[in-house]
This record gives structure tokens, sequence and C-alpha cells, in this order.
């Protein structure tokens, strides 16, 4: 998680040890926000806090995403996942699964998906850090692609 817009205008493969394409693949079959297998959820984290911060009640998570293959007309579903890390052990802050039933449409390009996660007032505290997860449901078609980090693909998750 930076907290500074993107600056590159091409996109990075984020996974070479995956497959040759740019952006990163999440194996579909995710098993929620505890997933450990490295292949099957992606996770941003801010820097520990050096003091408290409360969350806003939502916010906006805008990820640029395709269907492996930029296959179409295929049902895809993840789930985001917003955790406190205390240094020792997660709490989930906010979870929301997003389906589509035709993930890319007619598409063989990247789409840009929105989701709001909403929270009842939460506070970080000093030492604990924001933790923003990514996994790819089984009742996924397949697995998906993700783009971030470029001035195309500027994923984020909006705290304001």
């Amino acid at each position: 998680m930076d907290s500074q817009p993107p600056s590159l205008s091409s996109l990075k493969n984020y996974d070479t040890d995956r497959d040759s394409l740019s952006g990163i693949v999440i194996k579909k079959g995710g098993a929620g926000a505890g997933e450990t297998d490295p292949d099957s959820y992606q996770a941003w984290r801010t820097p520990v806090l050096s003091e408290a911060y409360t969350l806003p009640n939502t916010m906006t998570a805008t990820l640029w995403t395709a269907m492996k293959n930029f296959n179409p007309n295929k049902q895809g579903s993840m789930t985001l996942y917003l955790r406190d890390f205390n240094g020792g052990s997660y709490t989930t802050i906010a979870a929301i699964e997003v389906p589509k039933a035709d993930w890319p449409g007619s598409s063989a390009n990247w789409i840009e998906i929105s989701a709001n996660l909403t929270t009842a007032s939460y506070t970080l505290a000093p030492g604990h850090l924001l933790e923003f997860k990514i996994i790819v449901n089984s009742q996924s078609d397949d697995s998906l692609w993700f783009a971030y980090d470029t001035t195309n693909y500027p994923s984020l998750l909006d705290l304001q």
C-alpha cells in the first residue's frame, strides 16, 4: 500500500514464478482471510503505524482485473478483506465478496471493478498495520489476473 499514485506506464509481471505475463494471477479456491498459499492470495500492508488511525466507515477498493488468459464469458468471484495486524495475529475488520456472472463480458482486456468495504468505527492502534487481502473464491470459473502500480491500471484502496 502506497500513499502516492503510480507513476509507471508499463505493467510489470509480478509473478514470474507462475507465468510470463504482466500483472499477477491469483489461483481460484482461496480459503478465507487466513489463506496462506502464496499462489491463492495477494496482500498489501501499510507500514507499522506510529499513531492510532481511525478508518472511515466506507472504503472503496478499485481493482483492475481479468479472467486468467482473458477468457470471456466466465463467472468470477473474489473476496476482499481488510485486516488489522498487531504483530502476532489478525483481526478482520471488513470483508466483501464480489461475484460477477460474466467477469470480463465480451472484453479480452482488463476491466475495472469497484467494491465498498464497510465497517463500524474502527481504530488501528499504534504498532499495528492495515492489510488489504484478495482471494479468488472456488465459485470462480477460473483464476483471476490483477493489474496495478501503473498509470493505466491505478488499482487502489481509498481510505478517505
